[in-house]
C-alpha cells in the first residue's frame, strides 16, 4: 500500500510541474524570411514585404514590391548583392531610421505563456545601427522585454546571425509572459530600426506554457488528498 501511495504522489508531482516544463510551440509568421516578393533582377527595391504592414498601415502584397508613399522606410534586397551570408533564402529585409513593419499573427494571447521572438541580423560592412523587434498590443505599444540589436557590437560583418546567439551588448531576444489575464486582441509582431539601415532575416515566435497558478496546483493537491483519504 505504501508503494502504491508513493506512485500516486509521484503522478501528482508530474501533473503539477509538467506544464512548466512544456517545450515551446512555434507560431506561424507569414513570409518570415521576407521572400514573397519578386525583385525582377534588381539588387534591391523599396518595398513592404508580403504579409506585413508598413507604419502607415499599407499592406505588402506578393509579386512586385508594394511601397508606402508616406513612409518609404523599408526595402528588400538580394543578400548576395551586399555580400551577406548565412541568411534564409535569397532576400533580406532592410529598415531605415525610424521605420517599422508589423504583422497580426492571427492567434489570441494564451494565459500563463511566455512568448519569445528571435530574428537574424547582419552587420552590413562596418555600419553601426540599432534595431528593435518584439510583440505589440492592439494599440501598437511594445510588450514585455523588447528585442534589440546593436551592430556596432557584432564582431563579424556581412554574416547573418540569430540574435539569440549574440553577446548581450550586441542584442537580445524579445520576451513577454502572460498571467491568468491576457491582453485583448491577437498577438502582433513588430520589427523596426532606431538608427541606420538595419538588415534583418528570418524571424520566429515561440510560445511556451509556464507553471500554472497556485490555485490550479491546490486543486490537484486536493484531488490527491481525496484519493489518499478514500484508501485509508
Amino acid at each position: 500500500m505504501k508503494n502504491k501511495k508513493l506512485r500516486i504522489l509521484s503522478a501528482l508531482c508530474v501533473a503539477i510541474f509538467a506544464p512548466g516544463l512544456a517545450s515551446g510551440a512555434a507560431i506561424a509568421v507569414t513570409n518570415a524570411s521576407f521572400e514573397d516578393n519578386v525583385l525582377s533582377g534588381n539588387a534591391w527595391a523599396d518595398a513592404i514585404p508580403n504579409g506585413w504592414f508598413s507604419q502607415g498601415n499599407v499592406a505588402g502584397t506578393p509579386g512586385a514590391p508594394t511601397t508606402d508613399p508616406n513612409f518609404n522606410n523599408t526595402f528588400l534586397e538580394l543578400s548576395s548583392a551586399i555580400g551577406a551570408n548565412g541568411g534564409d533564402g535569397p532576400n533580406n529585409l532592410g529598415i531605415r531610421t525610424g521605420g517599422f513593419i508589423y504583422q497580426d499573427l492571427g492567434v489570441l494571447f494564451q494565459p500563463n505563456t511566455t512568448y519569445t521572438v528571435d530574428v537574424m541580423v547582419n552587420r552590413r560592412g562596418a555600419s553601426d545601427n540599432v534595431g528593435y523587434f518584439g510583440l505589440a498590443d492592439i494599440n501598437g505599444a511594445t510588450m514585455g522585454t523588447a528585442g534589440a540589436t546593436n551592430s556596432s557590437q557584432i564582431g563579424t560583418s556581412n554574416q547573418f546571425l540569430a540574435v539569440s546567439s549574440l553577446d548581450p551588448a550586441a542584442g537580445n531576444v524579445a520576451t513577454f509572459t502572460t498571467g491568468a489575464n491576457v491582453p485583448a486582441g491577437n498577438v502582433i509582431l513588430a520589427v523596426g530600426a532606431t538608427t541606420g539601415n538595419v538588415v534583418y532575416d528570418l524571424i520566429s515566435v515561440d510560445a511556451t506554457s509556464v507553471i500554472p497558478e497556485p490555485s490550479s496546483m491546490a486543486m490537484i493537491l486536493l484531488a490527491g488528498l481525496g484519493i489518499f483519504r478514500r484508501r485509508r
